[in-house]
Order: structure tokens, then sequence, then C-alpha cells
């Protein structure tokens, strides 16, 4: 038994703070345990009694019907005692009075208490004294049922024809739920309120319960196989449950309407008990430090998914007769799903408990209003219908010939198989839409779920031939499916769009078969399809903002009005040099202007290029100071985005900042890079993902577009207006997830680049975009690790070659080595792995060329995995005598959702979104001391290191 763990309560036992304040609670919570004893033993006394009864009426029938065989005469059926009527009437009185004094009590208590859920709100606590009055007469409404029974006077009666208290008769027309039925449901409803009572007032009780039975269930290892079974934790399962429901509401009235009601009422009651509950989750489960716990919303819509399911199979199989053997297998399932709850310490067991409760009281009341044979009276092929030809109404919204409906119903038809192979020929040539990342749906799971969602339309196509209706819902919610997963990659819009081209054939269906139906039918099947329009929209937007939206707030810095000069950047620092690249607004002369004090160096006069860049190249600098710049444009200073400033740094031996990160969505501007450039630093490390664009054609335009959207942003361009940048791309500003050589957008990506970004000078004048450059005594390497890339090797022959020459002649010449690599290094050899691990054999030569070389002064900075971590050489050295690694330094994510990649790290990794890395290096011409700070956008320091090297 593992130790006890410990209690999620925020506040001492009710049971033992007896303050005045909490006596309103407590009263309620004596109320709420003496009724759970009180109701017990009537349940029990009514089984007893029903037990008794039985064998008194089956003998006083048996006589009955052996004296009628004496006699000769027919027997008589004797009349059913009214006394379990009276009784059930009875409980559900004392359960509505009982729930409407806690309501009233619970709410002027918590009006008068200064610390009171509604405290001085008037119109609430009126509310809650409406609702505990309609309590209050429900409750007198079922005492004066039960104490007249079965002779009512007419004001009894009266009550009774207007609500569906009283059963009607076992059979035919206006049959109405049984005793049975509807005593469950009571009970179950009352137990499930009181739960929720005794869960809100005496938590110290509960605890002490669920403490050792959690600790049971975790330490219950075949409690953990059996979770594995637990079908309804699966999303596919959920989507497929639901749609069941769906289209067998079409065919039943009352289902149409229960069904949203019951996930409406489920939503309600379990986000408004956890806001009153507020009770902590289980603090050593995935869940630890959240007060949401109880109910469990997932436990909730389980039950009501797995309850439901029998009234569904019963809708479509025009049958009842499999109701009672599918509740028992829906029950064993949500038992498993509690378990898994449970088991994982998601949730406390009381608040598995209380889910379940209410999931099943919600599931018994659909039940119940299933039950009523009246309320079926317009249902198509619904077992509880009373006429099965009572809907054969004609009818129509939109009145059309009879071979118009047919053409309509031959072109949906076509449409329909239309869709289905275009999907599937979309799926081989274009790729079927994903997130690389996996940050909503695992990259395995989204390939099989879109498929089978394009599996469902070509379903759905089928289907259409014989049951129109049908195959309309199914090609609709396919639609909607594949709307919201194509939001993965692409804008809300392509998503509509998507959903919109699947639903022509669905519209279609609609025109040609509602002109012979009613009209309920008819506004059903469109409100279906407004519904599935909407939610496609909705959960297009929620997808794409969950993958692509901004991850915390926005920058701050206001934006600059556009004179002449629409976006600049600065790059190519030394302590004599400067280039600045500029996009001009049109076709303009300019020249750049660098000014310190009265001195003023200036570029010759340039023509832009065809996209309107201009590159401007400063030499002849003093190094360590700090100078301003303006681009003038047609012989005017630009009195907007083109002026800033700059520094340059020492010429021997400096200290200086740096910041570095990764890893932005497109049109970022969170308040990071406010953060960032408060750090004031010399040089900005851009270690690749810039920008999401994920550009998959030779299109230079589309590069330069994606350069336009990041630098016109108010927080990025303050950045890159006065700190000089040194970038490198990885492979979402480069091309797809994971491209390498052999993606279509190498070439453009290349061209864009030379264009646009102000680089130190290139290796290659045309291929990989390596380079290396010196700040004091700091060598900077930077590495192309896209674009050579191939099958066995990461940079290529000829850039690796060139790299480990650098390496070591740097190491040589230099006090540090500072390795821009865009990609993880650390981590065990997998073929797959897009970072080192995948090119474990190029790794292991590069670690034994430094071996050879005693290289012991040189720091990775890398990005891609969207962390901070730092590793101190321990876990990074893959030369094959064993010899030590090296530091690593990862700097991510500007504005993407957090992960970790490789690892592990000795300094920890800390995945999230608006983080950077500081790296302040002071170096007295001896010594260099290197400081290594990861922070987020709030200013927190997340993780810190120390090297020196000398």
């Amino acid at each position: 038994m593992s130790p006890r763990r410990p209690s999620a309560r925020r506040s001492p036992s009710l049971l033992v703070d007896m303050t005045p304040p909490r006596l309103f609670i407590f009263v309620p919570a004596l109320m709420s345990v003496g009724f759970v004893f009180w109701l017990s033993a009537l349940v029990r006394d009514q089984l007893d009694r029903r037990r008794v009864h039985t064998i008194e009426r089956r003998a006083e029938e048996a006589g009955r019907a052996s004296a009628a065989i004496v006699r000769g005469t027919p027997s008589t059926p004797a009349a059913s005692s009214p006394s379990d009527y009276r009784r059930l009437n009875l409980l559900a009185a004392v359960l509505f009075g009982g729930l409407s004094l806690y309501v009233a009590i619970g709410a002027i208590g918590n009006y008068t208490r200064p610390d009171g859920y509604v405290h001085d709100i008037g119109w609430l606590l009126a509310l809650s004294l409406v609702v505990a009055a309609s309590f209050a007469g429900i409750g007198i409404a079922f005492a004066m049922v039960s104490l007249q029974w079965p002779h009512l006077s007419p004001r009894a009666r009266r009550i009774v024809a207007r609500t569906p208290i009283a059963p009607g008769p076992p059979g035919g027309s206006g049959a109405r739920p049984s005793e049975r039925l509807t005593g469950t449901f009571v009970v179950t409803a009352g137990i499930a309120a009181v739960f929720a009572m005794l869960v809100g007032s005496s938590r110290g009780f509960l605890s002490r319960l669920d403490e050792p039975l959690l600790d049971a269930a975790t330490d219950a290892e075949w409690l953990g196989t059996l979770s594995r079974l637990d079908l309804l934790g699966s999303s596919l399962f959920v989507v497929v449950a639901a749609a069941l429901l769906g289209i067998a509401s079409l065919r039943c009235r009352a289902l149409v309407i229960a069904y949203p009601v019951a996930v409406a009422v489920a939503f309600v009651i379990g986000n408004l008990l956890r806001v009153l509950v507020e009770r902590g989750r289980p603090p050593e489960g995935p869940y630890g430090g959240s007060f949401d716990s109880f109910p469990s919303g997932h436990l909730i819509m389980v039950t009501i998914l797995a309850g439901l399911l029998p009234l569904t199979l019963a809708v479509m199989s025009h049958s009842t007769r499999l109701v009672r053997a599918t509740r028992v297998l829906a029950a064993v399932a949500v038992v498993l799903a509690a378990a898994h709850r449970i088991h994982s310490e998601a949730h406390w067991p009381s608040d598995a408990i209380g889910g379940v409760l209410i999931g099943a009281s919600i599931v018994l009341a659909v039940e119940w209003a299933i039950a009523h044979e009246d309320w079926h009276r317009r249902c198509r092929s619904c077992p509880w219908a009373p006429d099965p030809d009572a809907a054969a109404i004609r009818g129509g919204t939109v009145p059309m010939h009879l071979d118009t409906a047919r053409v309509l119903g031959w072109s949906s038809h076509l449409a329909a198989a239309g869709v289905a192979v275009a999907l599937a020929a979309l799926s081989f040539t274009r790729g079927i839409p994903s997130d690389p990342e996996g940050i909503l749906l695992d990259r395995a799971v989204q390939r099989p779920l879109q498929l089978g969602l394009a599996g469902v339309v070509s379903v759905g196509a089928l289907v259409s031939w014989r049951w129109p209706p049908v195959g309309a819902v199914l090609l609709a919610m396919a639609g909607a499916g594949l709307g919201v997963l194509a939001s993965l990659q692409y804008e809300p819009t392509i998503a509509l769009a998507m959903t919109a081209v699947v639903l022509v054939p669905a519209v279609l269906l609609w025109l040609s078969w509602q002109h012979r139906r009613p009209p309920g039918e008819i506004a059903a099947l469109a409100g279906v399809t407004l519904a599935v329009l909407a939610t496609s929209w909705v959960g297009a937007s929620i997808v794409y903002a969950s993958i692509f939206g901004p991850t915390h707030p926005d920058s701050v810095v206001e934006r600059v009005a556009v004179d002449r000069v629409e976006w600049v950047w600065l790059g190519n620092l030394g302590a004599e040099t400067i280039s600045v690249t500029a996009r001009l607004d049109d076709d303009h002369t300019a020249r750049l202007l660098v000014m310190l004090g009265d001195e003023t160096w200036h570029s010759p006069v340039q023509m832009p290029t065809e996209a309107d860049v201009v590159r401007f190249d400063i030499d002849g600098l003093r190094p360590d100071e700090t100078y301003e710049y303006v681009i003038e444009v047609d012989g005017r200073p630009d009195r907007g985005r083109g002026r800033g400033t700059f520094r340059t740094p020492a010429a021997g031996p400096a200290s200086f900042r740096l910041v570095a990160a990764s890893c932005a969505r497109v049109d970022s501007n969170g308040a990071v890079f406010d953060a960032m450039a408060a750090e004031d630093p010399l040089l900005y490390l851009a270690l690749g993902d810039l920008h999401y664009g994920n550009i998959s054609e030779n299109d230079v335009d589309a590069f330069r577009v994606a350069y336009d959207r990041m630098l016109t942003q108010p927080g990025p361009a303050a950045l890159y207006r006065d700190v000089p940048v040194s970038y490198v791309w990885d492979d979402h500003d480069y091309g797809p997830n994971d491209s390498d050589a052999a993606s279509p957008s190498r070439d453009a990506a290349r061209e864009a680049f030379r264009g646009s970004v102000p680089s130190h000078p290139l290796v290659s004048d045309d291929g990989a975009i390596h380079r290396a450059y010196t700040i004091g005594r700091v060598r900077f390497v930077v590495t192309d690790n896209r674009s050579e890339r191939s099958d066995g090797s990461m940079l290529g022959a000829e850039q690796l070659a060139w790299l480990e020459d650098e390496l070591v002649s740097a190491s040589r010449s230099h006090a540090l080595i500072i390795w821009m690599n865009s990609t993880p290094w650390i981590g065990a050899a997998s073929p797959s792995g897009d970072g080192w691990s995948g090119f474990a054999e190029e790794r292991r030569h590069i670690a034994d060329t430094l071996a050879q070389a005693e290289v012991d002064n040189l720091l990775m900075v890398s990005g891609d995995a969207h962390m901070l971590a730092f590793d101190d050489g321990t876990n990074s050295g893959y030369a094959t005598d064993g010899s030590p690694g090296f530091p690593i330094f990862h700097a991510a994510a500007l504005d993407r959702p957090g992960n970790v990649k490789g690892g592990p790290y000795s300094g920890g990794a800390f995945p999230g979104f608006g983080q950077y890395g500081v790296i302040d290096i002071r170096d007295d011409g001896e010594t260099i001391e290197v400081e290594l700070t990861g922070k987020n956008w709030k200013g927190e320091v997340l993780l810190s290191a120390q090297l020196e090297w000398s």
C-alpha cells in the first residue's frame, strides 16, 4: 500500500470547524446525512414490502383462480394496490421538500454571510428563492397525490392531468412511465442530489474514505490492465456514439429533443457544481493543482452516451428487445471508465461516483420522457409510437415537381460519389492535413481519423440510395469532422469550404427528400445542417487558434505608420560593420545614413529589387559605439519605420549580451518580443522557425510574403529595427514539416533568404546558408540543417567537412565557439528522428572529430524544441572513445505551445511558450565567463547556468 496522499481540501473539515458562518452549511450537511440513512431505510422497507406483497398477491390470485375453476366462472384479475404509488409520491414529496429547504437555507445564509457565494447579490438571492419555491410547489403536488391516491379530489385530478406524475394505462394509447421507472428515476436523482450536498459540505469525511480507496485503486495493476477496455475513453467511439444518437433522433421526436437537452443539462450541472464545490484533484495525478474535480465531467458524458445507446439501438432496430441487454453492457462500460479515471488519479473516487450518479439521473430522465407514448405521436419508425403511420403527412418546404425531385436525387448521388473520389484524390496528391507537433491530436491519430471520416463520406453516399436523410446526416457530420481537422493545417475559411463541399450532396439529398415529408422532419434536418456548419466553423476556429493562435498576451508596442519604408531588419554585425535590409512601399531610390554625434556614414544610392527590397552594407564604423540610422528615400529621411539604433561590439576582448529564441507562429506579435528588446542585447540569435509558413511550393513570393508578415507586426518590428539578428532557418520557415533537400520549396527558400535577410557573408553563393563570423574572442558557427539534408546526412558532405574544419580551427584561434544548431543534438538513435538522433552516424563522426582535436571550448545553442533546456555535457557526448560532450542551451518557444524533444538534460527541460534565452558573455582577455538564463515573457527566470573557459 502506498503512503497516504495529502488531502486536496482548501479549508479545514466542516465537521470540526463550527464557526457561526459555517452553521448554514453544517445544518444542511446533517440533514443530508440523515436523509441518506432515511432514504436507505425507506428503500430497504420498500423492497421488503414489495416481496411480501408479491407473495400475497400471487397466493390471492392462485386462490381466486382455483375458486373460479370450482365454480366454473371466469376469473378476474385483482386490482393493483395503490400503496406502492402512494409511497412513491410521498418519497418524491419529501425529496423536493428537502431540496426546497436546502436551497432556501443556503441562499439566505450565503446572502447574509460576508464570504458567501451570493453575498449582497439580490437578484441571485431572488432567483434562488424562486427555485426553492418551485421545488416546494412540486413537493406539495406530490404530497397531495400521495395522500389522496387513488381517490383524488377534483383539484388533485387537475394537477395530475396537467403533469406527467400519474402513470397511464400499461399498454395502448396514452401509456406512461411505469412505477418502477419513475421510482428509479426519483431515487437516483435524490441520491445524486444528496451526494452532491455531502461532497460540498462534508469533505473531511469524504477524504477519509477517498484516500484509502484511491491508494487501493492505484496499487491494483489488474485495474490498470482492465482500464484499457475503456472504449468510452476513445474520441472515435464518442464521435460514433454521438453520430448514432443524431441519426436515431431523426426517427424519434422525443429523442431529438431529449438528447441535446440532456447534454446541455449535464454541462450546466457539471460546471455549476465545479464552481460551487471547487474540490481539488488528486495531488499526484495528471491534473494535480486544479480545483475542478467534482463532479467528473468525463464520467457524466460517458454515462449519458452509454446510457442512451440502448435507446438509440431500439430506434434504429424498431424494437425494444435489445434494450435490457445493452443496458447491462453500457453499465459495464461506465464502470470500466470510472475505474480508469480513479486508477489514473484523474479524480477522487467520490468524484467519479458523483459523475456517474448525475449522468445516470439524466439518462433515467430521458428514459422517463421517452416512455410517454403521447409524445411519440408524430414519430416515424419509432418503437414507442402508437401508430407507425401517424406521421404520413405530406407536405414540403420547397414545392417542386416529382421529376425535379428525381433529378435532384440523382444529382445528389453523383455529387456524393464525386466528393468521395475527390477526397481520395486529394489525399494522394496534396496529402492529409496534419499538425506536425501533435498539439491537439497525436500524429498517429490524425491520419487514420481523417481517412475514417473520408470513409464515412463514401458510406453516406451509398446509404443515401436507400435512406436519404440518414445519408445526408452522415455526409454532413463527416464534412464537419473533415472541416475541423483541416484546420490542423489550414485557416478556418478553408476548413469551412471543405465542410461546404461535402454538404453539397447532403443539401441536394435534402431538397429531393423534403417535398414529401412533414414540416417537423424538414425543420429537424435543416437544423442539423445549420448546426453542422456552425459546429464546423466554431470547431475549426478553436482548433486553428489552439495550434496557430497566440499563446500569450500581445506586445504593447504601438504600430508605427508607414511613410516609405514598410519594414527593416539589421544583421551582419561586426566591430566595424552593419547591414540593413528594408522593403519600400514602391519603386523608390534609397540610401542608408548612419550617425554618431556629428559624423555620418552613408551607403550608395540604390534601386530596389523587383520585390521592392534594398540592402545596405556599411563598414568602417567605430567599435563599441551606439549609432542611429535612417533610410533616406528619394532624398528624404523616412519618418516612420525606416529608422532605429544599434551598437557595435568591441574589437578585442568584449563583454556583451545575446538573446536566443526560435519557434514563432505566423503573424506572431507576442509580449515575448518586448521582453527580449528590454534585455538590450547586442545580437539576437534566431535559431529557426521564425515563422510557421510551412511553404511547400517553389514560390519565392510566398517566402517574401511570410517575411512581410513577420517583420510588420509591431512587437517583432520594434525588436528587428534596433537589434541585429543572426538567423538560420529550420523546417517550418524553410518548407513543410520535417523538410529536407527534397523539399519543393528549397530553391525558393534560398533565393528569398539571400534577397531579404541581412546575413553575415555566406560560405556558398547559391547553396546552403551556413557561415561563420567573429565578435570579440567568440567565433559563431551557423549550420544549415535543412537544405542539404538527405538520407544518412543532415549537413551534406561539403558542409560537414566545412563544419569540422571550422570547429577545430576556431577552437585554437578563439576563446569560445558558439555553434548555432537549429535541431536537438541529444537523444537516443532513431532512424525516424528529425533531430540529430536520426543521423546518429554523422553525429558520432562530428563527436569523434571534436574528441581527436581536443575541442573543449564549444557551446551549442539550439532551437526547434519548444522548451528551455540545459545540459552541461553530461549527456551530449557521442564520441566512440567515450569522451565527454559539450554544453547545450535550448531556447524556445516564442509563440508556440510547449513540448520536449530529445534529452535527458542535466539542467532540466522547461516546455512552454513566450520563452527565450539570455547569454551573457564576460571576457577580461584571459577568462570567458558565460551566464545562461532562460526566461519567459513575464520576466520570470526558469533556468540558469554558469560556464567558464580560460
